[in-house]
């Protein structure tokens, strides 16, 4: 395997269903977001505070619950803003790696590492996978079996 795999081979692999596949791990969605910062233990507090209020007392004193919202709103408006950055951030940050395909070294993106790869010394394998042969290759994972 000193040339590497040639297109054919790949083709095959991915064929067979050998291809790493990497999660596309995304921020939660809107829907969560929103969910996240409505439904939580303080906002049931103040609702029900708010409720009592309502049906016993003067409605000028539930006022209160206008924090409820703001803390909402604000909690929701500050996440929207973290996971638009994040999403922007995910197309800098995708993962590449250099693999050696028809005896040239060939940068490629997620989805398309087949299971079967060629590593010089010092590269470091980034995904979970089994070493076929080796010449002067050392391990430095910390995983057990």
């Amino acid at each position: 395997m000193r040339g590497g795999l040639s297109a054919v081979e790949v083709e095959a692999q991915r064929r067979a269903g050998n291809v790493n596949e990497v999660p596309d791990r995304t921020s939660r969605s809107t829907a969560d977001i929103v969910r996240g910062n409505v439904f939580t233990r303080f906002n049931a507090i103040i609702s029900v505070l708010t409720a009592v209020i309502l049906v016993f007392g003067d409605p000028i004193d539930a006022l209160f619950a206008f924090v409820m919202v703001l803390n909402a709103a604000i909690g929701i408006i500050q996440e929207l803003r973290a996971k638009r950055t994040l999403d922007r951030l995910r197309v800098i940050i995708a993962p590449r790696v250099t693999v050696l395909r028809d005896g040239v070294d060939v940068d490629i993106g997620p989805g398309r590492w087949s299971v079967v790869m060629c590593c010089d010394s010092g590269r470091v394998i980034r995904f979970r996978s089994t070493v076929r042969s080796s010449s002067r290759w050392r391990s430095r994972s910390t995983s057990r079996r």
